[in-house]
């Protein structure tokens, strides 16, 4: 079940900004220096305040929810246990002082709603939070404030039960520690909420980001799920369509990540020296790098170590302007396919491999170093066929399809997973509900986001596949090579 899908409409999203107080915010406060150190890290003072200013230009509701306790604590709910003890004992918040008052950057503007009667740590007891929310017709409830793990996830879990839309801001909350706000925002969030950044949640009023969430978790693209056995336990004789149904069901799953885009982001921004101990040097020239290296090798009659004349690249650098990529592979065509899935490990891509192999060792040796793609069909033409034990074990190091006969169509299978691909991901989007048929239903520039790649020996693969990518408008790119 892919549960039900919340649309955020701007005219019924509000901002609530929690305890924006001086005791908090401002140096002198009596919690201030608990909380300075994720407040600079995150920046979210200013992130808050820009996210409310934009707030407003769109004609948007901004409410504060400040906590304002008496002197002699007779509106505190639980003055004798936890942290509202120590707001008992040290005085703070209290009524028409300093530190209950909002800062000069988050005071509230001419059109902002400021909660009364908040004494605890939820928003929403003994306040008119809700009635407020039910007045203005409230749906989406963008949370940003103090602390991260209190008051802000308090609040955050009732808005939840009481069925509103929840976007929680993961650089518009701070608490005492990293620590402390990294298991907030990465474990309790996402079960409640979708986290985003306040950049993220003000795209998102404006319509530059996709306003469809799901009640709990975001839908987004993850390679094989580490909990499935399914691969492990397919039967040699599945069929193509079991298999890439079974792939779909389970590359769209719930994703604890605040969102696609900061899952992309973060697999892309990886720090690739800390992960090989390696010089590394990206260049991008255009050259045919295979051809281009055996002939300056050729000429060498020095065998040992020594410079080669350069660079050469594979045609496959264009890949870094594409979004899906199909990689189409024959023999040992694969290597530059397993450098693409290198390159863009994760989610930074989608990644179809398509492999036609006669070398039963040439499978089982490539097999484990195909996990990182989203789906792998490989057709396996050898003499000697593979026994259902060695498929299976196969298929064991990924979503790989083995079908030990040649394809009928290369062009065939492409389109179909292209097109289901396509089809599951507007449907879980709810951006485009008319039925997809053939490729040109697609919008163009999402077929323009995919691109086929070939290597391989076979110029009449390569001839179809170029026909195919030119009539569908696909990228395409290919290598061929006489070895």
């Amino acid at each position: 079940m892919l549960g039900n899908v919340r649309e955020v409409d701007p005219s019924k999203t509000a901002l609530l900004l929690v305890e924006f107080q001086n005791e908090f915010t401002s140096k002198g406060g009596k919690l201030h220096d608990l909380v300075i150190s994720v407040m600079k890290s995150n920046n979210m003072m200013k992130n808050t305040a820009n996210l409310a200013q934009l707030f407003r230009s769109q004609g948007m509701q901004v409410f504060h929810a400040p906590i304002i306790l008496k002197t002699d604590s007779s509106n505190n709910p639980n003055r004798s246990l936890g942290i509202l003890k120590e707001c008992h004992n040290e005085m703070l918040f209290q009524k028409n002082t300093w530190g209950a008052d909002f800062p000069e950057s988050h005071k509230p503007q001419p059109g902002d709603c400021v909660v009364t009667g908040k004494s605890g740590l939820d928003c929403f007891p003994c306040s008119n939070l809700a009635e407020l929310l039910r007045e203005k017709g409230i749906e989406t409830l963008i949370i940003g404030g103090f602390l991260t793990n209190c008051c802000v996830e308090s609040t955050m879990r009732t808005a939840y039960e009481q069925g509103l839309n929840v976007i929680t801001l993961t650089d518009g909350t701070a608490c005492k520690s990293e620590e402390e706000q990294r298991a907030a925002v990465e474990g309790t969030y996402p079960m409640f909420s979708i986290p985003m950044t306040c950049q993220q949640a003000g795209k998102v009023i404006q319509g530059l980001l996709p306003q469809n969430f799901r009640e709990k978790q975001k839908i987004s693209l993850k390679s094989r799920p580490s909990d499935l056995d399914l691969h492990k336990k397919r039967k040699a004789d599945t069929t193509f369509d079991d298999f890439l149904d079974n792939v779909l069901d389970c590359i769209y799953v719930n994703e604890d990540d605040s969102d696609l885009v900061d899952l992309v982001m973060t697999e892309a921004r990886q720090d690739l020296q800390k992960l090989f101990d390696t010089t590394q040097i990206f260049i991008a020239p255009a050259g045919d790098w295979s051809k281009g290296l055996y002939s300056e090798m050729a000429k060498s009659t020095n065998r040992g170590a020594c410079w080669v004349r350069g660079p050469y690249t594979s045609p496959y650098f264009v890949a870094s302007d594409f979004n899906h990529l199909v990689l189409v592979a024959s023999g040992i065509g694969i290597t530059p396919s397993l450098g693409v899935m290198g390159q863009f490990p994760g989610n930074t891509r989608t990644k179809v491999l398509i492999w036609a192999v006669r070398s039963r060792t040439m499978v089982k040796f490539f097999a484990p170093l195909l996990s990182d793609a989203h789906m792998v069909v490989i057709y396996y033409t050898g003499k000697e066929k593979l026994t259902d034990t060695e498929v299976t074990s196969v298929c064991s190091h990924g979503s790989i399809y083995l079908q030990q006969s040649r394809a009928v169509s290369l062009v065939t299978t492409i389109s179909q997973i292209i097109l289901e691909l396509e089809r599951r991901e507007h449907s879980l989007s709810n951006i485009n509900r008319c039925k997809i048929v053939v490729l040109k239903d697609i919008d163009i520039r999402k077929r323009a986001a995919w691109c086929v790649l070939y290597c391989g020996g076979s110029k009449s693969i390569k001839n179809e596949l170029k026909m195919f990518t030119l009539k569908n408008e696909i990228g395409w790119e290919s290598e061929l090579f006489d070895w």
